[in-house]
């Protein structure tokens, strides 16, 4: 199949069309992925700034109340732990509750 000159003519100007559409399509996902991208920041700087409506607002409210008994139950429950953690280590550095309650004498 040899190329006339005519068809040559036609042909050299549209090479610069096909590279440059070539080329687009090469780039079409890092395109794609960028643009997704930017859609999503949007979207979770839109979420930040949106305020939530009334009926979820009084789900998320602060109780004084609760908090200070949560945090005097933790109070307590951290000084049992501390407790039994101290007479656990009493236990095991005596061995047995036995020892040392009898002394023996021999002569």
């Amino acid at each position: 199949m040899s190329i006339n000159p005519v068809d040559l003519q036609v042909m050299i100007p549209k090479t610069t069309e096909v590279s440059k559409i070539q080329a687009e399509e090469n780039f079409r996902p890092q395109i794609e992925h960028h643009n997704a991208t930017t859609t999503m920041e949007q979207h979770n700087q839109q979420q930040l700034k949106q305020v939530y409506s009334k009926d979820k607002a009084h789900e998320a409210k602060i109780d004084a109340k609760k908090d200070s008994q949560n945090s005097s139950k933790k109070k307590k429950h951290k000084q049992q732990q501390e407790h039994q953690e101290k007479e656990q280590k009493q236990k095991d550095l005596l061995g047995t509750e036995d020892k040392g309650s009898q002394i023996d004498i021999r002569l």
